[in-house]
Order: structure tokens, then sequence, then C-alpha cells
């Protein structure tokens, strides 16, 4: 731990410098751009979602509705 973050320990306050830097950002917009999860939660969601999908002929929507006039 570091002094900053011993500082701030039992305030309710807690400090990532890669969410400061802006690494958790990248990796979130890169993961929708490409489509493919880079955490293993996501990566366990979207195994799971093919299985099913190939199993009961399910498919999931891709992309999202645009609002707008068209």
């Amino acid at each position: 731990m570091g002094l900053f973050s011993s500082i701030l320990k039992g305030t309710g306050f807690s400090f990532s410098w890669k969410r400061a830097v802006g690494l958790t950002a990248l990796r979130s917009k890169a993961s929708r751009r490409i489509g493919v999860p880079t955490f293993r939660q996501g990566v366990e969601r979207k195994i799971g979602a093919t299985l099913l999908g190939v199993l009961f002929g399910t498919s999931k929507k891709k992309g999202r509705k645009k609002k707008g006039l068209f």
C-alpha cells in the first residue's frame, strides 16, 4: 500500500492510478468497439450467452438502437 492509500484508508475514498491515467476507460472503449470483453466476468458471460444461443437457438440483438429522426 502506498502512502496516499494509507492516508485515505478508512475514509471511504479509494484511489486508482489506472483510473486516474485513463487506462480503465481506454480498455472499456476498446472492448466495446471490438466486441470482446477484457474482464473475466465479461468473458464468462459472453461464453455462456453463446452456448445458450447454440443450445436453444436464441440470438442476442447486436448493436444499440439509435435515437434520433432516422
